[in-house]
């Protein structure tokens, strides 16, 4: 197993698209925090709502949606980018096992995902405590909410990661993946909230997912039963895919 976490390894880091996309994601994610610090507290009339604590924290964090969807694109192309290229058939007839494959991307993904997640949320955090203390703001570092919602960012990131590398599994294409991975979060979970009744909303993966980098409000889904939920859809999508993967004729992949 270490050989094969090795190789998927040099596979990952050698490819240029693996960094610019890594790149893309924290660009989005600084981005998103510089943007809510220039429009924090600008709606005038004594101390607007917007500077309570809750909100202070979530504009530390206004990011980590768009960096987890970049992830997702990450996590699919760690398995169809081999597949595409055509890669993915030696490495298959060196190691049989296509579990083990799969297990071993899977905790590539994670690895460099954590490795990700602690640089962005590092990064976001000095630049939100930072613009937040020019403005007056502070935050209390040992604050429990504060603390919950850093390390569930973190988690977030990974998970989406592991979310899109078992959608790249399932489906075993490139566009189809990508494509799902991006319309998922967005237009697939909106149109199910539009239709379905309500007490679903909580069971979506990215729905449920995003009680892990948000202060909660009243009647909000618990932070680590969200996380749960989006495990749970992460680790489905990859069993499934890696059972769909074993009976597959991957030179017919694409």
């Amino acid at each position: 197993m270490i050989d094969l976490i090795k190789a998927e390894w040099i596979k990952f880091s050698s490819l240029r698209g693996s960094w610019i996309r890594l790149g893309l994601a924290l660009v989005l994610a600084m981005a998103s925090v510089t943007l809510g610090l220039i429009f924090f507290n600008r709606s005038g009339g004594g101390i607007p709502a917007s500077t309570e604590i809750p909100d202070r924290i979530n504009l530390i964090t206004s990011g980590v949606g768009f960096a987890g969807l970049i992830l997702v694109i990450v996590g699919v192309l760690v398995f169809t980018g081999e597949v595409k290229s055509r890669t993915i058939i030696p490495t298959m007839s060196a190691v049989p096992d296509r579990g083990s494959v799969v297990a071993s991307k899977v905790i590539l993904v994670s690895l460099v995902a954590a490795g990700f997640a602690i640089l962005a949320v590092g990064l976001s955090l000095a630049v939100g405590l930072v613009g937040l203390d020019q403005q007056g703001f502070t935050i209390a570092l040992d604050d429990a909410d504060f603390v919950r919602v850093m390390i569930g960012s973190g988690a977030y990131l990974v998970i989406a990661a592991l979310f899109g590398l078992g959608l790249g599994v399932l489906t075993n294409s490139t566009t189809f993946g990508v494509a799902l991975g991006l319309l998922w979060p967005t237009a697939i979970e909106g149109a199910v909230q539009g239709f379905a009744p309500e007490w679903i909303d909580r069971f979506l993966p990215f729905q449920a997912g995003a009680a892990m980098f948000a202060t909660p409000q009243r009647g909000d889904l618990p932070p680590w039963e969200g996380g749960a939920i989006f495990l749970f859809w992460s680790a489905v999508i990859l069993g499934v895919g890696t059972v769909i993967l074993n009976r597959r004729n991957l030179g017919s992949s694409g």
